[in-house]
């Protein structure tokens, strides 16, 4: 069978890939396209229907619906289309719908209470509409140049679904307790990835908050919210689960929740190593395996390996001990963070640091900058055992068990609230290449 993706432009698009992976979960060889049309003509429609089935995506979500034979209930009801089903007819659905109401299940929310929508695109349309549709309070925050746009939507609403509550209100003057927010507008999208639709002094007053931003993962708008300690969640899930229903339309197939949650892990990785960070970096305790794992994944990905640790002694022309006997570990740090500043800009590069690299803040940001993290993540015992057989641990020498467990808890979180992915270090290492390569072998 034959699939595909119509719209403009199609440069940092996910689609391909979700579906691609969908469809070899049941070991499918049906291609998927993907076909950019500067408009949507007679000739691009034409071949949009020698197809089994394909999706819409910006600019044409509306405007592919005089073209199209039949609509869904929700799809009339949006005015927007994300999949066509073909087969003697043509049908338009909207299964990002589907997508997002999974997700706020997922979150264990509902569309109860009072919920503030920010934005008033194609999306938030969607999500107004299944808010209210469920009895919300919704409130529609946007900029005054779409307050205009907003009150039509809202007349729209009120005329098809009696009993709506919709308030219209200035982003810029947001006030009130919400049940929850969600973010529709494109603030905070790769690469202006230091910005977000609203700020602290609102999200403390939202109980949870979704963003249906999906790249980067973790937006400034999710950031905010975890340092509030607010349930959270990004766009990607939302995404493939409207493939899924996508695809459950076309070839009449249902995905488990594992293997959905799978795809969303490796299509997050996907994203970033195409569309923002070229490199790999291991992090992890001292003895964790990370810099063997790190060399052996670079040669299956074909990518140049560093180790940290070895390029400082090259440079310095000293063992580590001699480098914080003789100069200390304050100068040891720095040299860390300047070969890490040093790495920043390179491309497909796997990275081992040391043990106490990504401590640093400013560390940190630079890898998530550049980088997938992977967390070697080893039992304290197994490297204990390592570290008394190796005499080169200058933080190790005359330290005890206790001194170095200490250490090593002190140090996990952070490996661990670092990473991208983490990867069990009891493992064999043949079986923990092939784990890594499931995520960037694709």
């Amino acid at each position: 069978m034959k699939f595909g993706l119509v719209g403009y432009p199609l440069g940092h698009s996910m689609s391909g890939f979700i579906h691609k992976e969908l469809l070899a979960a049941y070991g499918d060889e049906s291609s998927y396209q993907m076909i950019e049309c500067p408009t949507l003509d007679r000739d691009c429609i034409n071949r949009l229907k020698e197809l089994d089935g394909f999706n819409v995506t910006i600019p044409y979500k509306n405007k592919i619906i005089p073209y199209l034979d039949l609509l869904d209930i929700k799809a009339q009801c949006f005015q927007s289309v994300n999949t066509v089903g073909v087969n003697q007819k043509t049908k338009g659905y909207n299964t990002d719908a589907d997508g997002f109401l999974d997700s706020v299940v997922k979150l264990n929310k509902d569309l109860s209470g009072d919920i503030l929508v920010l934005g008033a695109g194609g999306v938030a349309r969607m999500v107004i509409y299944e808010s209210v549709s469920r009895g919300a309070r919704v409130f529609v925050a946007v900029r005054k140049k779409s307050l205009d746009k907003v009150e039509k939507l809202k007349k729209e609403i009120e005329e098809k679904l009696k009993n709506s509550q919709i308030t219209i209100i200035d982003i810029n003057n947001i006030k009130g307790h919400f049940d929850l927010v969600i973010n529709c507008t494109p603030v905070g999208m790769y690469p202006d990835v230091d910005l977000s639709p609203v700020g602290e002094d609102v999200l403390k007053n939202c109980e949870a908050a979704i963003d249906l931003v999906y790249n980067p993962q973790n937006t400034k708008f999710l950031k905010l919210a975890k340092k509030l300690n607010k349930p959270c969640m990004g766009g990607m899930y939302m995404l493939v689960k409207q493939a899924a229903k996508a695809q459950e339309i076309w070839t009449d197939r249902a995905f488990g929740e594992y293997l959905l949650e799978r795809i969303e892990d490796k299509a997050n990785i996907f994203m970033r190593r195409n569309f923002q960070r070229a490199n790999v970096a291991f992090v992890g305790f001292m003895a964790s395996g990370k810099t063997t794992a790190a060399k052996a994944l670079a040669k299956e990905l074909g990518l140049e390996f560093i180790d940290m640790d070895e390029e400082i002694k090259k440079r310095l022309n000293m063992t580590i001990p001699e480098i914080f006997s003789q100069k200390g570990e304050s100068f040891f740090r720095e040299e860390e963070k300047r070969l890490i500043n040093e790495l920043f800009p390179k491309k497909d590069i796997v990275i081992s640091t040391g043990g106490g690299a990504v401590m640093d803040e400013e560390n940190r940001k630079l890898l998530r900058q550049s980088s997938i993290i992977v967390f070697m993540d080893t039992p304290f015992e197994i490297c204990w055992e390592r570290i008394k057989k190796e005499e080169n641990r200058p933080l190790a020498e005359g330290a005890g068990r206790e001194e170095i467990q200490e250490l090593f808890q002190k140090r996990y979180e952070v490996y661990r609230q670092s990473a991208d992915i983490t990867i069990d270090g009891t493992g064999e290492l043949e079986e923990q290449i092939k784990e890594l390569s499931g995520y960037f072998l694709l």
